[in-house]
């Protein structure tokens, strides 16, 4: 017989004090996680709700560390920050005990939910003036610079951990979009000037593109949502556009197939006519393979009623958009997030 895996659990809450005792750089040491992190998960998440100090700055309490530390495992674990944030929701007791109070109508004196499990609430405000505190965009861009620094390195250990660390504050597709993407527009400027190799530049790209993959299957595959066959264009091996699309659509609630580089077509049609998708996704960097997708709309139109919806996008078309008046389907000339916002209200309409 097999063993069943132990269960998470979550931390024993009750068992910490709540009094505000310990400055960032003292939570940054027990728990490992960096300040930005700490105040992200404040901000985005409501997850802290440090008190401020006479002199303002955020004090934590023991119970605080424990919750950061718990996350912090979770992550490194493989969940995102909002998996994990849900995960001890669903996990606290206390939450049970207090929302199984309310229902019943019985008077606490218990702390407020919101102090560490908001559903929806804001934390309260703390009185005092906040310290000064970098913004999103000052904190992506020192990733940013982190990760070109560890690329032209081919230091591998310390780029998944700069990218993971990013993931641990921001959502998936915030992630992806406002700073993977411009990291690697950056690196292939400092490969046009001459400023690192196409190896550095390959080695990034192949960091990514496991990153998406990881992300991509360990996403929950949606059984009722609309079917979408996602690849890259006859002849195109550039997948990261298309990767990032399939991801960003899985999430959004869609049953998503991932086809990968250089979908042929006379299969793609033999797989249109066994799947009937809702929908046919396919993307290229590059004008040549950009061409070759004429014949696909063409061919699937020729399927008259049973024709899915086709879409298209990439490089290729940001460079020269003319290139999609004669393709047959809609040109998909925006980021992976406005994609996903589009086909799903072409799907709809």
């Amino acid at each position: 017989m097999l063993a069943r895996e132990p269960r998470v659990q979550p931390p024993a809450l009750d068992g910490y004090s709540d009094m505000p005792l310990f400055n960032t750089k003292a939570v940054v040491r027990r728990t490992g996680a960096p300040a930005p992190t700490l105040r992200a998960w404040e901000r985005r998440y409501g997850i802290l709700a440090p008190r401020r100090g006479e002199n303002g700055y955020r004090l934590y309490s023991e119970r605080d560390i424990a919750v950061v530390s718990w996350l912090r495992e979770r992550v490194e674990s493989g969940l995102t920050i909002s998996q994990a944030i849900a995960l001890l929701r669903s996990l606290d007791p206390g939450r049970k005990r207090r929302r199984s109070r309310a229902l019943a109508g019985a008077v606490t004196h218990e702390p407020p939910e919101s102090a560490y499990f908001p559903d929806g609430a804001a934390a309260a405000q703390p009185s005092g003036p906040p310290p000064a505190a970098r913004t999103d965009r000052f904190f992506l861009s020192d990733l940013s610079a982190a990760l070109i620094q560890q690329f032209s390195a081919l230091d591998e250990v310390a780029a998944c951990r700069t990218i993971t660390q990013a993931f641990a504050i921001y959502p998936i597709e915030d992630t992806l979009l406002s700073l993977i993407v411009p990291t690697l527009g950056r690196l292939g400027q400092l490969w046009r000037n001459g400023e690192v190799t196409v190896t550095v530049e390959h080695f990034a790209s192949a960091i990514v593109r496991g990153q998406l993959e990881t992300l991509f299957r360990a996403t929950p595959t949606s059984v009722t949502g609309q079917l979408a066959l996602v690849g890259c264009a006859p002849g195109e091996l550039h997948e990261l556009g298309a990767l990032t699309l399939a991801l960003f659509l899985r999430r959004a609630g869609l049953r998503v197939v991932y086809l990968g580089q250089s979908v042929e077509i006379d299969s793609l049609i033999s797989a249109v006519q066994t799947a009937r998708p809702a929908c046919v996704l396919l993307s290229s960097a590059q004008r040549a393979q950009a061409e070759a997708l004429v014949e696909v709309g063409r061919r699937l139109d020729a399927l008259g009623a049973a024709k899915p919806a086709f879409f298209f996008g990439g490089l290729a078309f940001a460079s020269e958009p003319e290139l999609a008046e004669r393709i047959p389907g809609v040109c998909l000339n925006m980021d992976a997030s406005q994609a996903v916002d589009e086909i799903k209200r072409r799907l709809q309409a």
